[in-house]
């Protein structure tokens, strides 16, 4: 397996490259995403990804370099625009892109988890209305979006199901009655790496599925495992750990 890394300079690119160093998986190229892109490329060896870890305004970049490369690329950034999601779908036709914001395999999990429990909900209550469904997510105080791109990407999954519930961020005081919504939170604090709460809370009873990660190699050990499905499909966008 050979990597570039793209945003080497920040937090997870250097727990990428960390990884990559003691699993023994060479490292081709690391590009700075603050400095413009390198005018030389390395060797294109078989089985080399490209891991983006870098921001969400680099993507221009990003996918003009993996095109002229034709190279498969997990992009683990947030935040992406309308626009850049069709330009990662569009570049997705020629090269396999892998697009998530959480490459934890326990959030995987997590998206499954609170499916299941959200069809049950919904098969089995009598009122539509008898599960107010919560989430709450946690980082630290230098993270940028609000709310996380975790927390969009389950929000999604619960959407899917109930489709008629509308997303609301947070909460001020208003003095209309509260619709039947999901409703997203942002705490930011400390160095918390990412908790994720999601509740299904009834009159009498409720629910809670959470994800903590406790250390940010998780999200590098499952960039590698992106990468290393990615490298065997031609095209197309993909976005489950699970789905090996």
């Amino acid at each position: 397996m050979n990597i570039i890394i793209f945003g080497a300079n920040g937090n997870m690119g250097r727990a990428v490259a960390h990884y990559c160093n003691t699993q023994n998986i060479n490292i081709l190229q690391k590009i700075d995403t603050d400095t413009p892109l390198p005018n030389t490329h390395p060797k294109i060896c078989p089985k080399t990804c490209i891991i983006d870890f870098s921001n969400h305004s680099a993507l221009d970049n990003l996918l003009e370099f993996a095109l002229r490369l034709s190279l498969p690329t997990v992009i683990a950034t947030t935040g992406h625009t309308k626009e850049q999601l069709k330009a990662i779908t569009e570049a997705s036709s020629h090269i396999p892109i892998f697009l998530s914001a959480n490459l934890s395999l326990g959030v995987a999990i997590l998206h499954q988890l609170i499916s299941t429990t959200a069809k049950a909900l919904k098969n089995f209550e009598t009122n539509p209305n008898g599960f107010d469904i919560e989430i709450i997510e946690k980082h630290h105080n230098q993270k940028l979006d609000s709310p996380s791109g975790t927390s969009l990407a389950l929000a999604k999954t619960l959407t899917s199901i109930y489709p008629n519930k509308p997303l609301v961020y947070g909460r001020e005081q208003k003095l209309q009655k509260r619709e039947n919504e999901i409703a997203l939170h942002a705490i930011r604090g400390g160095n918390i790496i990412g908790d994720h709460d999601v509740l299904f809370i009834g009159k009498n009873e409720s629910i809670t599925i959470s994800h903590k990660a406790h250390c940010k190699s998780l999200f590098a050990m499952g960039a590698i495992k992106a990468a290393q499905f990615i490298t065997n499909k031609t095209h197309g966008l993909y976005n489950n750990l699970l789905s090996e």
